[in-house]
């Protein structure tokens, strides 16, 4: 199958399967994306283009025996189910409990958006300001005066041994705001 070709319904490959039902030991149901040459593929539970059904042989090497779209995944899950009860085969479906959001910028489909886009978009969407941004960046610079101001006191050679542990237990305690803030701002990005 070629990238242009991607599935628009359910596609059944099962004959020859079905046929040598013996040789086969269990099926999985993996999420499924092209190589940037359009003429291969690779499983990608995370970020699919499309679905597929691979059954495995007793040497653990596999085929395709079916392909779906995203609308059709419930299909080739029952399509799955009903091939492994027919056969005893063991089923292992990759993409259950996994809830898949389309990228407003690109359409692809990936387990995790941040800001309605996948990680890529996201990562190469023009820069917008946040209303709070500006209050991070103030945060941000302030803390780092202060660890520069901290710095230059403890450089004073007139302290006392007392006045510089308190300075560098001071330091200490700005650096771990620091730290903690851009915790704090990366887990509100991400």
């Amino acid at each position: 199958m070629l990238k242009n070709q991607l599935p628009k319904n359910l596609k059944r490959y099962t004959d020859s399967v079905e046929a040598n039902s013996a040789i086969y030991i269990a099926l999985e149901v993996h999420g499924v994306k092209f190589v940037d040459d359009g003429k291969s593929c690779f499983i990608d539970d995370v970020k699919p283009e499309f679905f597929s059904i691979y059954v495995r042989e007793h040497d653990h090497t596999c085929i395709v025996c079916a392909d779906a779209p995203f609308d059709k995944l419930s299909e080739l899950r029952e399509l799955a189910n009903s091939l492994s009860v027919q056969f005893h085969w063991d089923y292992l479906d990759f993409t259950k409990d996994k809830p898949y959001y389309e990228c407003i910028t690109c359409s692809a489909k990936v387990t995790s958006l941040f800001e309605n886009h996948c990680i890529q978009c996201f990562a190469l969407r023009p820069k917008a300001l946040s209303p709070n941004e500006g209050k991070w960046n103030e945060k941000e610079k302030l803390l780092q005066s202060k660890i520069k101001q901290i710095s230059k006191n403890l450089k004073n050679p007139t302290l006392t041994l007392a006045q510089k542990l308190d300075l560098k237990n001071h330091l200490k305690l700005v650096q771990e705001d620091l730290r903690q803030h851009r915790l704090n701002y990366y887990d509100l990005v991400a």
